[in-house]
């Protein structure tokens, strides 16, 4: 019988499973099954940048004027409420400290 090595793991030997030998695909599947579900469930658990965004705004009672500060001129904070452009580093920086987001939730890949 061969055994079937993860492909995926064993290209990052940083991994502490690295090298993991698995008989059968018995044995290989639902270990990817389960960390692709971990994976899943944790990138929902995080909240949209842009909602956070917004509702800050809302929360707080700031216009798009009041985000030029943090995301440049007018033109950028509407493509970046409109989630035409994606959020700099500097932004998530000037977000950050200035309206206090979490840097973890603002550098979330959102759907434009």
């Amino acid at each position: 019988m061969q055994q079937r090595t993860c492909p995926a793991i064993d290209q990052r030997s940083q991994y502490p499973c690295a090298g993991i030998q698995f008989e059968t695909d018995h044995q290989f599947l639902p270990l990817m099954s389960q960390l692709e579900n971990m994976l899943h469930r944790k990138k929902e658990g995080l909240p949209d940048p842009i909602e956070i965004i917004k509702k800050i705004m809302q929360q707080r009672g700031l216009t798009n004027n009041d985000l030029r500060p943090y995301l440049g001129s007018s033109g950028n904070v509407c493509d970046i409420l409109k989630k035409r452009r994606p959020l700099s580093l500097a932004m998530i920086r000037k977000l950050h400290a200035g309206l206090g987001i979490p840097a973890h939730i603002l550098i979330q890949e959102y759907h434009r």
